[in-house]
């Protein structure tokens, strides 16, 4: 009953041959629109933003500029809902920013969170028709037509199952595919314009980017493996009840067409009905924030769109009560854009926030430079300054509080490292635009709900958590090395020894005779650095125990007992003189 998926027809194609879909005229059409709005805002931008200002030194044209940004988020908003495809992406992500941009330009914004237009009944239904083989009122028993969300790629009609089993079904739009390819090649002109810019074309590889970017849309228009993407996320927080995913109806999902368990909640920005529920912002922002971490940091595999479209807040009274607030679950929808983060950058990242809590500066130079945000060229000791002197004004504040930050105030640590500013060895890695992304809008969503929101306040335990976790293999990185050094120091006396037999017979410049104090001190030399090694060691297997004791306690003691004996033949073997 529509578990069969069709092949994939190329966007072209399916203009030509799907009644329904946009000609090509009218393809046409929409780009040249979408094209000439953004020439005419980067120009409206660096006209009114840049040269007056800046190069001309008109300071008058700044006080209209809060003003003209908001006609231009107006323009883009009314823009972007009558086009949808990817603006309505665009216009998301940007509006989920208020943690960087203006209200004046997020307010006019927000509003495409819910504002795009629906499809018309007789296309939807001949879209189930063509993926599932037969009208919805045929496949359930029952089925509004009116959606209860639209959204850019496809829209959520809620149903019902002929087991009377509540569902939600998410019909992709009719000819979406054709409009994506549209709206790309309109970001590929926009990009080429971009990289006419120096320093933007320095530091971003806008074309990696692009493509990065493209990639994730293409997944989102695939429902099965939007449907896979979701069954994983459940997996990863089966142990965690305050996470909750809705299950897909497999047998009845095709690449255009989605049926998932029904689960009702608040959105997550409807700050009045999470108030009147009785549940805390602040809690639901703090579990939000927890649950990126664990995806992030832990698994490796995370939801990359949570816009306010996608999180909803359940209530639960059966969970025992928190400390402030109603014990609430938390909801993700729509898993069309998801992340992977291999283990490797995993592993860099894990140490990243480590040294974060532990303000090493060096170390995350080092990281940096590992996960290629820094060129090689940087300078490693003014890049670390720099992360000083930002952590001693910034850390440890909250979202709110950044955003209040005087500007003078940064102008003056931009005069600070105008040097390493005028070189600016950053540069944003491909692998890293979906995570960036996700990270912006989680942002600007955890100030929303709380503007006094610490992210610090979450990162430490969380560190300190993943510093205990791992100690069993910083015992073993210890070990191995304190191997290797026990090893060089092991042999460093026979080399000694060497390097003495040569003095004494090699012709060289300085003769030492047999009874010449050097030699004497030579061999005091030889014997500190065999007690050197033997004490290295010893330390080396009471520190070890001491790290794995919580983990593997057998180990510990293993280890204890070896030390006990090495250092119980050490004491011999000084009592003999050896």
């Amino acid at each position: 009953m529509g578990g069969n998926q069709p092949a994939a027809t190329p966007a072209s194609a399916e203009v030509a041959t799907a009644p329904n879909l946009p000609p090509p005229a009218r393809l046409r059409r929409r780009y040249w629109r979408l094209l000439l709005f953004f020439l005419r805002a980067l120009l409206s931008l660096w006209l009114y933003d840049l040269f007056l200002p800046r190069v001309l030194r008109l300071g008058w044209v700044r006080a209209g500029a809060p003003a003209r940004h908001e006609r231009l988020a107006v323009r883009f908003r009314e823009l972007a809902i009558e086009m949808g495809g990817v603006m309505i992406k665009l216009g998301q992500f940007l509006s989920a920013r208020v943690d960087v941009l203006p209200p004046e330009v997020t307010r006019p914004l927000s509003g495409l969170q819910d504002e795009v237009p629906a499809v018309p009944w007789p296309l939807v239904e001949a879209q189930i028709v063509r993926e599932l083989g037969a009208p919805p009122h045929h496949i359930f028993a029952e089925f509004q037509r009116r959606p209860r969300a639209s959204a850019s790629l496809g829209q959520v009609h809620l149903a019902r199952l002929a087991d009377g089993r509540p569902v939600a079904v998410k019909v992709q739009r009719p000819g979406i595919r054709a409009v994506i390819e549209t709206d790309l090649a309109v970001l590929r002109q926009v990009i080429r314009w971009l990289k006419l810019i120096g320093f933007i074309r320095r530091r971003a590889d806008l074309d990696a980017l692009y493509k990065e970017f493209s990639a994730s849309l293409q997944a989102e228009l695939d429902y099965v493996q939007e449907a896979a993407n979701a069954k994983r996320f459940t997996e990863q927080f089966a142990d965690d009840p305050a996470v909750c995913v809705p299950c897909p109806v497999v047998e009845m999902t095709t690449r255009r067409v989605l049926v998932m368990e029904r689960i009702e909640g608040i959105k997550i920005d409807d700050f009045s009905a999470l108030e009147a529920a009785g549940i805390s912002r602040r809690a639901v922002a703090r579990k939000l924030f927890r649950t990126y971490l664990q995806q992030i940091f832990v698994d490796g595999f995370f939801h990359a769109d949570p816009h306010p479209g996608n999180l909803f807040v359940l209530p639960d009274d059966s969970a025992p009560a928190p400390d402030t607030g109603r014990p609430f679950v938390l909801v993700f929808v729509d898993f069309g854009m998801v992340g992977e983060i291999p283990p490797d950058v995993r592993r860099r990242l894990r140490a990243v926030l480590v040294a974060v809590v532990q303000q090493d500066f060096r170390r995350l130079v080092e990281l940096a430079k590992e996960l290629h945000f820094l060129l090689p060229s940087a300078d490693d000791e003014e890049v670390a300054r720099a992360f000083e002197r930002l952590f001693e004004r910034f850390y440890g504040l909250s979202l709110g509080e950044l955003r209040r930050i005087d500007w003078e105030e940064i102008a003056q640590l931009m005069a600070e490292f105008r040097s390493l500013l005028y070189h600016f060895p950053f540069q944003v890695p491909q692998n890293f635009i979906l995570l960036g992304r996700c990270l912006g809008i989680l942002s600007g969503l955890a100030t929303s709900l709380d503007p006094d929101f610490s992210p610090v306040e979450e990162i430490e335990p969380f560190a300190r958590q993943l510093i205990s976790e791992t100690a069993p293999d910083q015992a073993a990185e210890l070990l191995q090395a304190a191997a290797a050094w026990f090893l060089r120091l092991w042999h460093l006396p026979e080399e000694v020894e060497t390097t003495l037999r040569f003095v004494r017979t090699a012709q060289v410049s300085v003769r030492l005779a047999d009874d010449d104090p050097l030699l004497e001190r030579l061999a005091g030399v030889e014997l500190a650095v065999r007690q050197l090694a033997d004490s290295l060691f010893l330390a080396v297997l009471v520190l070890a125990g001491w790290l794995i004791v919580p983990h593997l306690p057998w180990l510990a003691w293993a280890l204890w007992g070896l030390a006990v004996l090495f250092g119980g033949y050490w004491v011999l073997r000084r009592m003999g003189g050896g």
